[in-house]
Parts: structure tokens; sequence; C-alpha cells
């Protein structure tokens, strides 16, 4: 009986002191959660205060423009020796970087041009002849492009000079007043090219060193280029007293556009020394006689004429029987025949049969008709020295030139 009561004096103190534990801890808790929401609610005031500010600085800050994405990722995958390395980098090991071009390098293809045609000129304005030369390029060439053209002449049996200021590089028409009358002339070209221009990354055009020169073909005129005056002495009379002749006298008109003939078959049409003609220059005809001497062991022998547009005197003797050609002639021709690129051929279905492809189309030279001002100074057909020419139907003598 005496320990029942025992333990329950020790259960009645164990429970007291569990009692005043929890009293305690009741009393703690208020002033524990008190404190730490007074620490919640400063923090939260001071990051409130840095969100404003930084509300604040976004709104008064400047907004960068958009970068160019190009130049920007270039430079982020640049690949340099520098010490700095890219931002993308992870690992620093060595690189390499290997292009194929797999287009085939285009063979440039340089064919000789040709001198076309060479026409002769007679201006009105400058009262002077000039023969006007046509040259054009091949239309084969591919992938070059012309650095130069020479284009040379030759006078007569002279040897080919190149022409001193010609500095065309394509197609041209060339208007040589550099001239004598009475002489043939000839002309040709050579053309220098090199590979033409491609796109980056391409490759550049091959061209043979053979190729890099071509000369095109001679064209040379028919009949010597005319002269403006010709005199045809027949006979002379009154020769003990003052001497004149008996003839014709055959000049070119620049005015006009056609020659002008005149005839002395008596004593008193004869013309004698100071007589005049032709069309007028500063204020008085173009030609006088200056002198006349029949005496074969003369210096002087012989008709002489002043030219007042040139400056120079012609002489013109009985003797000489051929007498130098006036008429103006037709535009000498070149057949510069290129044939076209073949046409495409569309390929033949199955079970049909194959049909071989189209011949390139050839171009077929033209007849060019007289220009306005040859058919204003032709007059009639050109007469060389001695005989009539002959000429095509077309009036026009053609030389072939491949």
């Amino acid at each position: 009986m005496s320990d029942n009561s025992q333990l329950k004096q020790k259960l009645d103190v164990i429970s007291y002191v569990v009692a005043g534990i929890l009293s305690l801890v009741l009393l703690a808790i208020p002033s524990f959660v008190s404190s730490t929401a007074s620490e919640t609610e400063d923090s939260v005031k001071r990051q409130l205060k840095k969100l404003k500010q930084k509300v604040n600085d976004a709104n008064t800050t400047l907004i960068e423009e958009t970068p160019q994405w190009s130049s920007e990722l270039r430079a982020m995958w640049a690949v340099n020796s520098s010490a700095e390395t890219a931002s993308w980098i992870t690992e620093n090991k060595p690189a390499s970087l290997r292009l194929w071009n797999d287009v085939p390098a285009p063979v440039a293809v340089h064919e000789p041009g040709g001198v076309v045609s060479i026409e002769l000129v007679r201006d009105a304005a400058t009262k002077n002849s000039s023969l006007r030369v046509t040259g054009k390029l091949s239309s084969k060439n591919q992938h070059v492009e012309i650095e130069k053209i020479i284009l040379e002449r030759k006078a007569g049996e002279e040897e080919f000079k190149a022409l001193e200021g010609f500095e065309e590089v394509s197609d041209f028409v060339y208007e040589d007043a550099d001239i004598q009358p009475g002489k043939i002339y000839s002309y040709r070209f050579s053309t220098m090219a090199v590979p033409g221009q491609v796109q980056e990354g391409l490759p550049a055009p091959i061209l043979a060193a053979t190729a890099a020169n071509r000369s095109s073909n001679e064209l040379a005129t028919e009949f010597a280029v005319p002269m403006d005056l010709a005199l045809k002495v027949s006979r002379y009379v009154d020769e003990q007293i003052e001497p004149k002749l008996l003839g014709q006298i055959t000049y070119w008109d620049y005015a006009k556009g056609a020659k002008v003939t005149m005839k002395s078959r008596t004593p008193e049409e004869a013309w004698g020394k100071g007589a005049a003609f032709g069309e007028a220059h500063e204020g008085k005809p173009r030609f006088g006689i200056r002198r006349i001497v029949p005496e074969k062991d003369s210096k002087y022998h012989g008709v002489t004429i002043d030219d007042h547009l040139t400056g120079k005197r012609l002489v013109f003797k009985k003797e000489k029987n051929a007498q130098p050609s006036i008429e103006s002639w037709d535009t000498v021709e070149a057949a510069f025949e290129v044939p076209d690129k073949p046409e495409e051929t569309e390929e033949p279905e199955k079970g049909a049969s194959a049909r071989p492809s189209k011949k390139p189309a050839v171009k077929k030279p033209v007849a060019k008709p007289a220009s306005a001002e040859n058919k204003k100074t032709s007059g009639s057909k050109a007469k060389p020295s001695n005989e009539t020419p002959k000429k095509s139907p077309s009036g026009k003598r053609r030389t072939k030139f491949e």
C-alpha cells in the first residue's frame, strides 16, 4: 500500500514539471514570433526599395539599337590566336576548315576580229577626203576582256604601221583623214585579251598563251584615193607670145557633191596664165594656172596649178596620158561572218528516233545601201587610170573573210 502511494507521488511531481515546462514554452513563443516577423518585414521593405530603384533606372536608360546579327555572329564565332577566347569556347582545341569548290574553271575563247568595210567620205564642210574604217570583234569570244586593239595601215607598197592615238577596245569606226590622193590603203588590226572577271569564289577562266593575241584580216581599197583635180593637155597655142593650152579640166566640187568638167577646143577658148576655176575658197576660185611652159628641157615644163585650199602646186604634162581618177568609189566590204551558237534541242522521248541537232545558223552578209553622201558624191561608176573597172551586180567589191 505504501508503494502505491509513493509511485503516485512521483507521477504527480513529473506531471507538475511537464506542465511547468509547457507553460514556459507557451510564454516564449509569442516573443520569438514577433521578433522574426519584424525582421521579415524589414527585409521585404529593403527588397521593394531596390526593385523600385531598378524600375526607375530601367525607365531612364535608353534602349540599345538592335544589333546587326551577321557581324555579331561573325565576331562571336571567330577563331583567333589572341589570348582572349570567344565566349562560346568551352574547350580550346585547334580547329581547321577546308573549302571544296567543285565548279571547273571555264576555258576562255579569243578569236580574231575583222576589218569589215572601208568607205570613202568626201566632207563638204572641210572639203577633204577621208577613209572610214569599220572593225568588229568576233562574237565567238568568251570569258575574255579585250585589253588593247592595235590598228595598222599600209599606204601603197609600204609596210604596215600602227596608227597613233587609236584607243578603242571594242567594235569601232575610225575616220582616217591622214591620207594622200592617188594611193591605195590597206588596214588590219590585232587584239590583246586577258581572262575575264568572274564572281567572287568562282575559278578564273583559263586563257591559252597562244590565244592572248589575235590578228584580223587585211582589207584594202580597190582603187586609189581620188584626186580633186585632173588636167589633160591636148596641145599648146601661142607658144611664141604667151603660151596657152587646149584640153580638159576636171575637178571635184564639194559643195555640189559632183565632178565638174571643163573643155577648150579652139584658140579662143584656150586657157592661159592666171585662169582660175573651181569652187570658191576665201572669196576666190580654189584653183589657178600659175604658169604654162611648153619647153621640155625646162625644169618648169608643163602646166603648174596652184591649189589655194591645200597650198600645194600640181604639175600636169602633155606627155602623160594616164589621168588620175576624180570619181568616188563604193564602199569595200569584207564578209566577216561568225556563226551563231547552235540552238539547244530537246531530248527525244523514249521510243522516238533521235533527230540530229540543227546546224548553227550562219549570218549572211547584208549588202548595205550606199550612204546618202556616197550617192551624192558618186556621180558615176569609178574608173581606174587605164580601163573601166568590173564590179559585182551590187556595185560593191567584196573580199572573202572568215
